[in-house]
């Protein structure tokens, strides 16, 4: 397989490793960081203290059968998708680089794994997964 790269064998590249996302589910997240605090005078003191981290949230699709753009097979089994990514997910204290669909590098930790059976009926040839993945900057 060729290195992986954005729009040529992978929506977004995450710890080395090309995926494909479920259309609609990408979105970027950048909650802002506030604190709200009770006074003496029964008020409320409330302290922006601007945008946080940016939170990464959107399901892989880890199927067999997946193609490149260009119409040639990927490399990659449902399960084997399925497995790169639990084993991104269990590294302790890690930062991943993560490559979002603009092509842009960042640092990021895994926060968060949920893998879905879409049809367990489909799942007896081992068909796949969409993996929910949830990633926030390092």
């Amino acid at each position: 397989m060729a290195p992986p790269f954005i729009g040529t064998v992978a929506q977004v590249i995450l710890d080395g490793y090309p995926f494909w996302v479920l259309p609609g589910s990408y979105q970027v997240l950048r909650p802002r960081l506030r604190k709200a605090m009770p006074r003496a005078d029964l008020g409320e003191s409330y302290v922006d203290f601007g945008p946080g981290k940016r939170q990464w949230k959107f399901v892989v699709l880890a199927l067999n059968d997946l193609t490149n753009y260009d119409g040639t097979p990927t490399s990659f089994t449902g399960q084997e998708y399925h497995d790169v990514l639990q084993a991104s997910y269990q590294k302790v204290n890690t930062l991943l680089t993560f490559v979002d669909p603009a092509n842009s590098s960042w640092q990021v930790r895994f926060e968060h794994f949920a893998a879905t059976v879409p049809d367990l009926r489909s799942q007896l040839n081992g068909v796949g997964y969409h993996v929910d993945v949830e990633l926030v900057e390092g």
